[in-house]
């Protein structure tokens, strides 16, 4: 196999999802946060360690039912999922979280296009017009943090990358589970 597209990438930052549109920093001592990511629990408690983090699973209409419930105070979701399943949250708040504090997984917000080496010609030149090559650096970029710190998708790691003036920007950080300390580099 091979990805023959990646195409531009969507918003790639986290929201924290709530009735009341309060700011996760600003979330009471206890309220139940929602995320199955070792990096967004991390990423969470560094930013309010006052939080009672649950480990959640499910679509994220079950996860929205969640808050919208009561049973949770506030879910971490990315932006990009929200945005291709139409982006309604059924009255409740979003906070988009800023990269720069708040990077997130290796290709978030990205797709790939991923087909056999022997396709016909003509169809992967077809496939090729789709990919963007500044969102394929980045997310080339992002994906080499986690190979070089030998980490998969469990690592409490967020990246972000970017093309700026035709530099590539990287922000890595990898945290502690408890979120108490953080090493970055940019």
């Amino acid at each position: 196999l091979v990805i023959a597209a990646t195409p531009p990438r969507e918003d790639a930052r986290d929201v924290v999802i709530t009735r009341d549109g309060t700011p996760l920093h600003a979330l009471e001592a206890g309220a139940r946060v929602g995320t199955g990511s070792p990096r967004r629990i991390a990423q969470a408690l560094r930013h309010n360690p006052r939080l009672d983090i649950r480990d959640i699973r499910g679509n994220v209409d079950s996860r929205l039912a969640r808050v919208r419930d009561g049973e949770l105070d506030a879910v971490i979701l990315a932006a990009a999922g929200l945005s291709r399943l139409g982006g309604e949250l059924g009255g409740l708040q979003s906070e988009p979280l800023g990269l720069a504090e708040w990077p997130t997984a290796p290709g978030q917000g990205s797709l790939a296009v991923e087909t056999r080496t022997d396709i016909d010609a003509d169809i992967l030149a077809a496939l090729s017009a789709l990919d963007d090559e500044v969102t394929r650096a980045a997310i080339t970029a992002e994906r080499t943090v986690l190979s070089v710190l030998d980490a998969g998708c469990h690592a409490p790691v967020g990246t972000h990358a970017s093309i700026v003036d035709g530099d590539l920007r990287l922000r890595a950080v990898v945290y502690a589970l408890d979120g108490a300390h953080r090493i970055g580099i940019d």
